[in-house]
């Protein structure tokens, strides 16, 4: 089922949105794997050099891609790289209005559910 998607800040504007295709029975970790491969997919297919992701490309591939030799990005690479992410707690997803913790936890979707990833970002000076 197409399954909404919404990044929000904490004051809970929506910074991006767009739909995947999720099993009705799933967890957090096939919902950030199947995000992460459709954002990268979508990067990876189009012309231009704007990545709009849960997750930023690490050093070594920015470097390599720079912005004259535009390789793709590796999807495998991001998906781990969005996991750990989860796990070390830099951004929490909410499906539904409840917060999901543990990578393999069980979540039943509905044909109008919605996911919320709402990205931490660090305090400076702290």
């Amino acid at each position: 089922m197409l399954i909404e998607i919404l990044d929000k800040t904490i004051p809970g504007d929506i910074s991006n949105s767009f739909r995947i295709e999720l099993e009705e029975t799933t967890t957090p970790l096939e919902i950030i794997s199947v995000r992460v491969a459709h954002e990268v997919g979508v990067y990876n297919k189009k012309a231009d050099d704007k990545l709009q992701s849960l997750v930023r490309p690490i050093a070594k591939e920015t470097i390599l891609n720079g912005l004259k030799k535009r390789k793709e990005i590796d999807i495998e690479k991001q998906i781990y790289v969005a996991l750990e992410g989860f796990q070390k707690n830099a951004f929490f997803i909410l499906v539904d209005e409840e917060q999901v913790s543990e990578l393999n936890q069980k979540i039943c979707l509905k044909v109008n559910s919605k996911i919320n990833f709402i990205k931490l970002t660090p305090l400076v000076g702290g």
